[in-house]
């Protein structure tokens, strides 16, 4: 059994769930935690992200940097690093790449699924925190346990909505999540599932064994995720990804048409009346205010700019 020193942990989703997990697993003497979120830190954050404040809102921040630098204030002896762009079916293996385990606390389907595939492929074990208005689970992907694609169909769930979730969900589950994270670095014997209700504060501990005729952990196939470019379209905005690093130098000229511009050399936030769309360096575009459509038009339109653009170093 290793030292907790000499491991490398990296998190996907820095949210309600991911931040309230950093808070306690920031602390525990990782040799290296790897923080991964392309979403911006928002006022409608503040009520269940408890890693962040008002402060955090007035200027752009990813949410991914912004955690690192806190940890850092907190632990000294942990490498910190962070990734603020989305994960996706072309980045999500050379991203995990190193990995000694991996938490998913993402907020929707198409992520998780491609998680848990490089995750089983490579043989890195993953622990999955994922709640829903009133509930929460909580599950380890190893051994002869079920993988998320085990427990979620791929092709009913894929494009399923993002939920707020009870304020005190967050950190009951990461409070579960990381006793469960401990008993198995361990090498305990302990639950691998458990059900947690906002209702009563019941919790459950269940045994959920893969499924034979799953073709990610049984048959080891290496299935594609629907990939059509979307993150997520939920009430928070819609997400969407080239994919590729991006001179935002390069194409901010070409986007004066398009509406009001501001920016540096990182994002570039593009305004009009009642809508916005931030658009990073690494070709994550958010949009607040559009219909799906809407967006659907918008990033056919400026998809020859961003390709053409050279990307950054």
């Amino acid at each position: 059994m290793r030292k907790i020193s000499e491991l490398r942990l990296a998190l996907v989703g820095c949210g309600a769930l991911g931040s309230a997990v950093l808070q306690l697993i920031g602390r525990l003497g990782f040799g290296e935690i790897h923080i991964i979120d392309g979403d911006i830190v928002t006022e409608s954050n503040l009520r269940t992200q408890v890693l962040f404040e008002i402060g955090d809102t007035k200027i752009i921040n990813y949410k991914a940097d912004l955690a690192k630098n806190k940890l850092e204030d907190i632990n000294s002896e942990t490498r910190f690093q962070s990734s603020p762009f989305y994960l996706t079916e072309k980045n999500a293996e050379e991203t995990l790449k190193g990995s000694d385990i991996v938490i998913d606390t993402t907020d929707n389907t198409k992520t998780r699924l491609t998680v848990n595939k490089v995750c089983v492929l490579k043989g890195i074990p993953l622990l999955e925190i994922m709640a829903k208005k009133k509930e929460a689970m909580v599950h380890m992907v190893s051994g002869e346990n079920a993988c998320f694609n085990c427990l979620y169909s791929a092709s009913k769930m894929i494009d399923n909505e993002c939920a707020s979730i009870d304020p005190s969900l967050p950190p009951i589950s990461a409070g579960v999540a990381l006793n469960m994270l401990l008993s198995f670095l361990n090498e305990e014997i302990a639950p691998k599932t458990v059900l947690i209700s906002a209702d009563g504060f019941n919790v459950s501990r269940l045994k959920i064994k893969r499924l034979e005729t799953c073709d990610v952990c049984s048959k080891r196939r290496d299935i594609k995720v629907k990939e059509n470019g979307f993150i997520q379209v939920c009430g928070g905005g819609i997400k969407f990804s080239f994919s590729r690093r991006v001179m935002l130098h390069d194409v901010y000229s070409k986007l004066v048409e398009y509406g009001e511009l501001e920016g540096d050399n990182n994002y570039i936030i593009l305004r009009n009346p009642g809508r916005s769309v931030l658009i990073s360096d690494y070709g994550d575009l958010l949009f607040t205010g559009y219909e799906l459509e809407e967006a659907k038009k918008f990033i056919e339109s400026i998809k020859p700019i961003i390709l053409a653009s050279q990307p950054s170093p």
